[in-house]
């Protein structure tokens, strides 16, 4: 396609009743665009079954006003966040991978010509309880951060768990931050962080 335009709360979700995986989402098109609370979602923080990937394939992708690219799970993995284009801009927009318990946080992986955040946008994998939140993985030629944004992997587990054969499972684990940048890299009020 050309172009994908969506505003004003809409979006395109894949969901699943039970634990069976949630279905991959995969957009090719020239430009895409998510503004005023719009989504591209696979699972959230209630789905029991692994989710799927989401994987978008093109020139520009903007995503702005509060929406936001996710794949989430509920003590099972998230699907990976893949996004190749020339140009991404997130302009109070997020991108977020998420496990709620044991699970893992789906990786973000960014091959990115021009890579721009501000206003608060957000690119973050994270995990509770026992879980490791993914990788965050960005080639990009230029990087700009800009009025408290914020690139991030974080673990909020702070107890270790019981396994099943009684056996205790350690805390969540942060997972890594790397950012490959051939041109330019600013960073005003922003921040860059693994956290566990």
């Amino acid at each position: 396609a050309d172009s994908l335009t969506l505003g004003q709360g809409s979006g395109i979700i894949s969901r699943a009743f039970g634990e069976g995986r949630l279905g991959d989402v995969v957009v090719r098109s020239k430009t895409v665009s998510l503004t005023d609370g719009a989504v591209i979602k696979v699972g959230d923080q209630t789905d029991p079954g692994t989710a799927g990937n989401v994987t978008i394939d093109a020139d520009s992708v903007g995503i702005s006003g509060g929406s936001s690219i996710s794949s989430q799970a509920f003590a099972a993995d998230a699907g990976q966040v893949a996004i190749a284009a020339k140009g991404l801009t997130l302009d109070n927009g997020s991108i977020v991978t998420q496990t709620n318990g044991i699970g893992r946080g789906g990786d973000v992986v960014l091959q990115v010509g021009s890579m721009n955040l501000s206003n608060g946008a957000t690119l973050n994998s994270s995990a509770s309880a026992t879980g490791r939140a993914g990788d965050m993985a960005m080639n990009v030629g230029t990087l700009s951060l800009a009025n408290g944004s914020s690139i991030s992997s974080a673990s909020t587990g702070t107890e270790a768990g019981i396994n099943p054969d009684g056996t205790t499972q350690a805390p969540g684990t942060a997972g890594n931050v790397v950012i490959t940048a051939t041109g330019s890299f600013t960073s005003d009020a922003s921040s860059i962080a693994t956290s566990a």
